[in-house]
């Protein structure tokens, strides 16, 4: 093997970057380390090839060879049917439940806790209802309502809430919301979403509607 043509093995693998040595054979052979897994280099006189051309032939070699080892591997399929997975870092649109009275935005539900808007329409109004185990706080952020609170229907008292004013709804307590203007209500809870025992209701609901 002549002077100019060397064979050498290159046994360091480090992800796949071709090093270009020109200091070392500025008359006679360049020099290529393909940091990648083991492979057999030869080095030619720098007239053979021109270096550019060959530290592309070895920085293609090398990365389709490490994108098809380990692409397949790096994140599975989900399986056919399978619900959609959603990181918990990942922000997501809150889900919209229509209501008689306006609306409610979901925007948080967990094993612990739920968020909500309610946008309730002006002249709307709640249900007159409990909750056995639901525990919850609201929030006017704008508007004015009255909201019906007491122990008992015979014990209710009329409370007037103006936007940035909230109250704590304990667990049994019977309350109602009734809006005087367009009203949007953040409400922090347990998560029993589907408790509610309703007691009356202008729209003909039954209990187990939600």
């Amino acid at each position: 093997m002549g002077p100019s043509t060397r064979l050498r093995f290159l046994d360091r693998p480090i992800g796949g970057v071709v090093t270009l040595h020109p200091s070392r054979c500025r008359t006679k052979t360049r020099h290529f380390s393909c940091q990648g897994s083991r492979r057999l280099t030869r080095c030619t006189p720098a007239t053979a090839f021109p270096p550019l051309t060959l530290m592309a032939l070895f920085v293609n070699v090398s990365f389709q060879r490490h994108f098809f080892r380990d692409a397949p591997n790096a994140h599975p399929p989900p399986a056919l049917g399978a619900p959609p997975q959603r990181s918990p870092n990942l922000k997501y649109i809150p889900r919209r439940v229509e209501k008689p009275w306006g609306y409610e935005l979901i925007w948080a539900d967990t094993s612990e806790y739920v968020g909500k808007l309610l946008h309730i329409q002006a002249g709307e109004a709640l249900s007159l209802q409990y909750h056995e185990r639901k525990d919850e706080t609201i929030h006017l952020l704008s508007g004015e309502m009255r909201f019906s609170a007491g122990s008992s229907v015979a014990d209710l008292e009329d409370i007037n809430l103006r936007a940035g004013e909230s109250f704590h709804v304990s667990t049994g307590t019977v309350h109602r919301m009734i809006a005087i203007t367009d009203c949007d209500i953040l409400e922090a809870s347990t998560p029993h979403l589907d408790d509610v025992v309703r007691l009356e209701d202008r729209y003909g609901r039954v209990p187990a509607d939600g």
